[in-house]
């Protein structure tokens, strides 16, 4: 999962989603089933998913959820 060029090199989607699984101790249908709704697409796109999607679709997440947080957050003065 390097760079080549610049651009990232397409990494097989099941491997991305091993080192996930690996990382996080979460089950695979479920970080399958996850990923997949924050895709947007069928869950057998996962499978072919890049690191460089993941990484966006991930960040994406946390903005969202940050947002959120901040929202229902009182504020301080």
């Amino acid at each position: 999962m390097g760079k080549e060029q610049g651009r990232s090199v397409q990494a097989d989607g099941a491997a991305v989603l091993q080192e996930v699984v690996q990382m996080t101790g979460l089950p695979e249908e479920y970080l399958g089933t996850e990923i997949s709704q924050l895709l947007g697409t069928p869950g057998d796109s996962v499978n072919h998913m890049t690191l460089d999607q993941l990484r966006s679709v991930l960040l994406n997440y946390l903005e969202t959820v940050n947002e959120e947080m901040n929202a229902i957050q009182p504020e301080k003065h």
